[in-house]
This record gives C-alpha cells, sequence and structure tokens, in this order.
C-alpha cells in the first residue's frame, strides 16, 4: 500500500520538507553497535557556532562515493550540538540510531567496519516539521503528552523527551508507550534507547510514564518480566491496542489534565501510526495537537 513512497530516495520523498540553507560538515567519533540490526553514530561537530535545529528534525546525510544523500532522524538534544560552556565537555556533536538496509546505499556505507569508519567526514543538513514545541502552541500551556513509538520511531521523540528533560518546561503528565520486536534472550540494553528511557522516568518519577510493548516473546513472559523488572517501567506482551491510549487520557481526566489543552506524537510504521493517530483524536485530542511521521 505504501510501496510507492517508500522506494523514492530520501531526498525526493521530503522533497516539500522544510530545510536549512547549510550544509554542515562533521566528523564521525564513535560508532556503537546496539543489537545486529542498529547502530548508534556519534558525530563530532569540529568548528563553527555548534548546528541548531528542533527536537524531532533529521539530517540528509551525504556519504562518501554515494550520490544521493540519506535520511536519518537525529536523536541528541538540541542542547548537545552547541558549543560547552566548560571543557570538560567533549564538545558539540549529533547523534543517529540507523537500522541497516542493504538497499540503502548511505546505510550499507555506515555498515563498514567501524575503525573505517571512525574519523571519517560527512556532510550534513538539517531539516523535517515533526518538531517540539509544536507551532503555533505555547509549550508551557501543554498539560498532558503522550508519545507513540514503533521501532525506530523512538529515535524523533527520544530528542524531543531528553529536550524537555534537560530545558523545559516538562507537561504536567508525560506518557510514552514504546512498542519493539524482539528475541527472548534479548536484554534491556540491546532495545534501543530503552535504558535512557528509563532513566528518563527515574529523574521524573511523578509525571512521566514509560510503557513497553514487547512483541514476538510470548512463549517466554516470565522470564523477561524477571530479567527486565525496574519501578518504573510497565512492560506489556503484544501490540498497541486502542485500550493503552484510553487508559492515559481517562487517568488524565481523573488528574484534571485536559486533553484539549494537551498533546500527541507518533512515530512509527504507516499503519501503526495511522491506527495510533485516530486513537487519540478519537479519545479527545483535538485534530490540530496530533502530530505524526512515519518511517519507511
Amino acid at each position: 500500500m505504501y510501496t510507492s513512497k517508500q522506494n523514492l530516495p530520501h531526498e525526493e520523498r521530503t522533497a516539500s520538507e522544510p530545510r536549512g540553507s547549510d550544509l554542515h560538515t562533521v566528523k564521525i567519533r564513535s560508532v556503537k553497535q546496539v543489537n545486529q540490526d542498529i547502530r548508534v553514530f556519534k558525530l563530532g561537530i569540529e568548528s563553527g557556532p555548534g548546528i541548531q535545529f528542533r527536537p524531532g528534525q533529521w539530517l540528509d546525510v551525504h556519504v562518501p562515493s554515494v550520490p544521493k544523500a540519506g535520511g536519518f532522524t537525529i536523536t541528541s538534544p538540541p542542547e548537545a550540538a552547541l558549543p560547552p560552556e566548560d571543557n570538560d565537555h567533549a564538545g558539540p556533536y549529533l547523534e543517529l540510531a540507523i537500522q541497516y538496509s542493504s538497499e540503502n546505499p548511505p546505510v550499507d556505507w555506515l555498515w563498514q567496519p567501524p575503525d573505517i569508519l571512525m574519523h571519517q567526514n560527512l556532510n550534513v543538513r538539517v531539516g523535517g516539521s515533526f518538531v517540539w514545541p509544536p507551532a503555533e502552541i505555547p509549550p508551557e500551556t501543554i498539560e498532558g503528552a503522550i508519545f507513540v513509538a514503533g521501532g525506530v520511531g523512538i529515535n524523533p521523540l527520544i530528542s524531543m523527551l531528553t529536550h524537555l528533560s534537560i530545558s523545559g518546561p516538562f507537561p504536567r503528565k508525560v506518557h510514552i508507550i514504546y512498542s519493539t520486536k524482539c528475541e527472548p534472550l534479548i536484554s534491556p540494553p540491546e532495545i534501543l534507547f530503552l535504558p535512557r528511557l528509563i532513566a528518563l522516568a527515574d529523574r521524573h518519577p511523578s509525571d512521566l510514564y514509560l510503557q513497553l510493548h514487547v512483541t514476538s516473546i510470548e512463549r517466554a513472559k516470565s522470564s523477561v518480566e524477571k530479567l527486565w523488572a525496574c519501578d518504573h517501567l510497565r512492560l506489556q506482551f503484544g501490540r498497541v491496542k486502542r485500550v493503552a491510549i484510553a487508559n492515559v487520557v481517562e487517568g488524565w481526566r481523573r488528574e484534571e489534565v485536559s486533553p484539549k489543552r494537551s498533546v500527541g506524537y507518533v512515530c512509527g510504521p504507516p499503519a501503526m501510526t495511522d491506527k495510533m493517530v485516530k486513537c487519540l483524536k478519537d479519545m479527545g485530542l483535538p485534530k490540530e495537537r496530533v502530530f505524526c511521521e512515519k518511517w519507511w
């Protein structure tokens, strides 16, 4: 159903999206293998006043010897891309989490051995409109926020959530619903950004709630529950259903958090994204306060 858009190169697929005018040079500073399918890259900003962007935006990434740019969401907060105020900081950087695809030439290039990639220069340009805070909504007026992610759809949301934790203002209630596939023997650090999300929930125990929906491991529920036991993580098995959204919104109403003064952000596969956006609107969030981005 989505094949025609899925097969378009990144720059063509996002041609109508806003883009910055500047092309920046960054250097691969580190490559971390999160699991067999995902790598996290730290790109050092070697000169200039840093790179400004809004949480949720992506980069056009030009890698050597590949004619067309790849598109990858920035997972670090904007604060990390600015010059440090002290000498203890390692320097400004951008972070990307990239899922392997042999059919994507820039990704294929980035899956070379890390020792070949280290210190290579890349050219990047900031773009995208799926951002926090939402346009024309003062962030200090937002009472509740729900972030729904499917798989690597967590990428723009982790930038938003980290920024909120650093700089605020933090809504009264923030709910994260994160759905991911995994194997029975996978450990929490192998789930993209799960340790970072748990740390955020620990830092905001009274106003940030984390719910992880794990698919594909129903036969190993008991062992997974023991392995992943922690105070601020609610573990669910199976896909995100309508009732998960309904429970959040009903909880808001009990605590006098108005859905009409709240926002919803959804990022994931197209079918899941469409379903969750409809659920949020059905539960009383105004359509102009529900935002989505689909990954292909």
